[in-house]
């Protein structure tokens, strides 16, 4: 494989030290929004998995990790990312998953830095554009398998590039690399389309077989045939194409599913990830632009890479990467920011000041507000930076509880706390995030399960449930209904979650001796007119806001916040105010939907004209937001 144009490709000379330093650039952003604290509600199935296999027990077959899919085959596609991030966990506790997938992250983009330089991007384009590229896969910086598959992947196109410019490249490597990434990761069969892109580009470009090149990509297809399943794991990641179609029931109701380009805000999703998905569409366009001088040159190839993956990564989110990976040495080629400031700037010397100031100030600003969390909470995130445990996102006090007092099982879980369960406390869980496993149709019945009383009452009855835990945010139906319930009894609550055990006569053996001070609490609280824009001082909002994201560590009592939605969700107005009010005195006032909160509590206790004034806040910095329009009519305002 040799394109026609390999010999016309020249890098640019503008290999000076400023730029090795704005390479760099791009990394050390990388590696700061990578560094934050394990939240990924898969990890702790891949971590039993792993430990499962570690322990000696071999791979997985039927399903053991759950008592409710144990008939089901499990085919575990992710079982050799499963040892690696089980070894790092027990090397170095939740610090060594960080560790280990910020390594896997600097890896991918290594790759693909050396793969711009070999398609001939200069170093400032390809500093830019993987800057650029950092920003748009943000979101999916979890600790995740597709991170290492997108590292297989990155090397692939590293290695079938090499070879396609006519560099000496040893081909061996590719059944080598898909021998460890088909037992990785099921996104193996995503390597097998770009093997497929390279051979017929040079098919249809130049007209001719490359035999050399179709006998090591046929081995590297066969070599994933050596895994632990043989044919059935080769087969099974074809199965999970389904959820490609929106009228998928996993694509309808659950976010990663969902197109980057269908985000935007609307009244039920007043935030996401703007700058994400914002770069991402603009990387997009860019990439379509590009392929006017890519097809020009007959770079055949990074045309079809970047066309190809941004189908996938239009169908939904967490294919955004895979699309970065696949389409930035194409776009640094094509469209080459150096030559283009060249032609708007004084000349060639205004290069290197203006890419490294505008990359210097990005990578300052956006790391110093990733570091003081400000991202995060402006995008209404949970995620934090750092190395340990999300207590956020993960049911990590809860668990301790349950293994502390041996709740009893059969129990029902909600399926965002499945994973980390299976891995914190001995008892099988009902329910977890592995869809191959669940299946739709179970995946149907526990939502019914969840969200009307009388499926719950039957599958009671069915399963034989004596223990529930669920967030209580985000389950308020089935929480309501049990603390209606006398067949139910309250155990525990945190900031998180919620348990409750039945109400038979070895009941109280369960309940938190704390429980009764959390219920009761009625913490120290500012008063009404002293909070910020209720007639204290001004609220922090705006630049200012945004500003003090830079300067200082953003402080967002979470905590507290869910403790007074749980306190809301049950009706007892008083503590939720106090909290609320709490929250809103510590942030300055600086998110408005506290204060929609706080009217929500105020107008329950018949105090309108004080509602008024928070739904007056929100309608500031919301003047769309139905509830507090509404509001504000009804009480005469």
């Amino acid at each position: 494989m040799h394109d026609a144009d390999a010999e016309k490709i020249q890098m640019r000379p503008v290999e000076t030290r400023w730029g090795r330093v704005a390479m760099a650039l791009p990394f050390v952003l990388l590696v700061i929004s990578a560094t934050r604290q394990v939240s990924s509600l898969d990890i702790g199935f891949h971590l039993r998995g792993g430990e499962y296999i570690l322990d000696g027990n071999g791979w997985p077959g039927n399903d053991t990790f759950t008592y409710t899919c144990r008939e089901r085959p499990y085919i575990d596609t992710s079982w050799g990312y499963q040892v690696m991030v089980a070894s790092a966990q027990r090397m170095a506790g939740a610090a060594g998953i960080v560790g280990m997938h910020v390594a896997l992250l600097v890896a991918a983009f290594g790759f693909v830095a050396l793969t711009c330089r070999t398609a001939g991007a200069d170093a400032w384009s390809t500093a830019a554009y993987l800057l650029a590229g950092a920003v748009a896969c943000e979101m999916r910086y979890e600790a995740r398998p597709e991170l290492l598959s997108l590292c297989y992947m990155a090397a692939l196109i590293y290695v079938c590039t090499r070879y396609a410019v006519g560099k000496r490249t040893p081909l061996w490597v590719l059944p080598v690399l898909f021998l460890l990434w088909g037992n990785s990761h099921s996104f193996f069969v995503v390597g097998w389309g770009i093997l497929g892109l390279f051979f017929v580009t040079v098919l249809v470009g130049e007209r001719r077989i490359d035999t050399r090149f179709l006998m090591w990509a046929g081995a590297a297809v066969l070599v994933c045939l050596v895994n632990p399943y043989g044919y059935r794991g080769v087969l099974f990641p074809l199965s999970l194409l389904t959820r490609f179609d929106q009228s998928n029931v996993f694509a309808q109701s659950i976010g990663e599913l969902c197109s980057p380009f269908s985000l935007r805000v609307t009244p039920q999703m007043p935030f996401f990830p703007e700058a994400p998905i914002y770069t991402f569409r603009v990387l997009a366009a860019l990439s379509v632009v590009s392929w006017v001088p890519l097809w020009r040159e007959r770079r055949y190839r990074d045309i079809a890479l970047s066309a190809v993956f941004l189908i996938i990564s239009s169908k939904m989110l967490r294919n955004m990467p895979l699309f970065v990976v696949a389409m930035l040495p194409g776009l640094a080629a094509g469209i080459p920011i150096a030559a283009i400031v060249e032609r708007l700037w004084v000349g060639r010397r205004a290069v290197p000041a203006v890419v490294m100031a505008c990359m210097a100030l990005v990578v300052g600003v956006r790391g110093l507000r990733t570091m003081h969390n400000a991202t995060y909470i402006d995008d209404r995130l949970a995620q934090r930076f750092g190395t340990g445990w999300s207590r956020l996102e993960q049911p990590v006090d809860a668990a301790e509880f349950m293994k502390r007092v041996k709740l009893p099982g059969p129990m029902f879980n909600h399926l965002n706390y499945g994973g980390y369960l299976m891995w914190a406390q001995p008892e099988p869980v009902f329910i977890d995030g592995r869809l191959e496993v669940i299946g739709e149709s179970f995946y149907l019945e526990y939502l019914k399960i969840l969200n009307d009383a009388g499926e719950f009452a039957a599958a009671t009855k069915k399963y034989g449930f004596r223990s529930v835990i669920l967030p209580h945010a985000i389950a308020p139906t089935l929480l309501i209904s049990l603390m209606n319930n006398t067949a139910w009894r309250l155990a525990y609550v945190d900031h998180l979650a919620a348990i409750f055990v039945k109400s038979d006569a070895d009941a109280m053996r369960f309940v938190d001796p704390g429980l009764a001070t959390i219920l009761g609490e009625r913490p120290e609280a500012p008063t009404f007119a002293d909070l910020p824009g209720l007639g204290g001082r001004a609220r922090r909002t705006g630049l200012a806001n945004w500003f003090h994201g830079v300067t200082s560590r953003y402080e967002y009592p979470r905590e507290e916040y869910q403790r007074a939605l749980f306190h809301f969700i049950r009706g007892d107005m008083p503590a939720a105010e106090r909290l609320f009010a709490r929250v809103i005195d510590r942030t300055e006032g600086a998110h408005y939907e506290v204060y929609l909160n706080l009217g929500s509590v105020l107008w329950r206790q018949g105090r309108k004209d004080e509602a008024r004034k928070c739904y007056r806040i929100v309608l500031d910095d919301d003047a769309g937001n139905a509830l507090a329009q509404k509001r504000v009519n009804e009480s005469g305002g």
